[in-house]
């Protein structure tokens, strides 16, 4: 009489193959769960819950989030200088010179402000002045539109509130439609800012494309003449103060339109700007 092996007992034979598997057996336990009427009444809530933050609170806080602003140019910095070293003053741009306004007459510009009438305008010894009080004072080469060129101004404060809003600028490719804006604030410790500006449905629209200040080698006192100056080469344009590079912004187009002088107080304040050495070289 064959006795089986041990553990034959506790074999399953897999009847497809005819291999015999000598895996013991398992049986499964099968668990139940029994809900009391509150914990049912718990479940339902917590469900219910769910659906609410699914489909109510989590649309309204992203709703209620802040649109993110749409990227419309990029701003390169000068670079970082190392330990110890200077930043070192630029030469005036060398390409030829094509405007050089003395202001002997105000003949070659046109005005314009974003608000007023509370300005004024005057020439005083070769010197271009403009006065503004809460507004934006805009004064634009008349005599051709220009998409590339170096172009450069010394400005100085002469009097008015010393407010630390108080600004003076260059206005470069100005169109029906849209602008670009290098200002520089004399009372903020080289405070300077670069923005794109556009019209939509009739209001002004402004964008930031790069901002900072100007290395304290660069400062001069607030009241002082101030040298301002922009590169523009395609979409590119690189920022100067007083012959000090700022750094380098990539704009989203390069069109071609006016050249302007800016003068900018805010919060009912007034400024008073001299503007002189007008000048727009070619690109060597």
């Amino acid at each position: 009489m064959n006795t089986p092996p041990p553990g034959a007992g506790n074999t399953r034979r897999r009847r497809s193959s005819g291999f015999t598997d000598s895996a013991p057996i398992r049986r499964r336990a099968k668990v139940r769960v029994k809900l009391t009427p509150l914990g049912l009444l718990a479940a339902l809530l917590a469900v219910g819950g769910l659906l609410l933050l699914v489909t109510r609170v989590l649309p309204a806080m992203l709703a209620a989030r802040p649109a993110e602003p749409v990227a419309s140019g990029v701003f390169n910095p000068a670079p970082p200088l190392l330990a110890g070293a200077s930043p070192i003053a630029l030469p005036p741009a060398a390409g030829a010179v094509i405007i050089n306004e003395t202001f002997d007459s105000l003949g070659n510009w046109r005005f314009a402000t974003s608000s007023g009438p509370d300005y004024r305008i005057s020439l005083d010894k070769g010197e271009y002045h403009a006065e503004a009080k809460n507004t934006a004072l805009h004064n634009y080469f008349d005599q051709g539109k220009f998409d590339s060129g170096s172009v450069e101004v010394d400005a100085r404060w002469v009097e008015g509130d010393d407010d630390k809003n108080a600004r003076v600028g260059l206005v470069l490719r100005r169109t029906d439609q849209s602008a670009y804006y290098f200002e520089y604030y004399p009372f903020q410790s080289g405070f300077w800012v670069f923005q794109s500006g556009e019209k939509k449905d009739g209001k002004d629209s402004f964008r930031t494309l790069g901002q900072g200040n100007a290395n304290t080698l660069a400062l001069r006192d607030p009241k002082a003449w101030q040298r301002l100056r922009v590169d523009m080469n395609g979409t590119k344009m690189k920022l100067f103060v007083n012959s000090f590079y700022l750094g380098e912004v990539d704009t989203p187009q390069a069109q071609k339109g006016d050249l302007g002088l800016a003068v900018t107080a805010t919060d009912g304040k007034r400024a008073h700007m001299a503007f002189d050495n007008f000048i727009v070289r070619n690109l060597k």
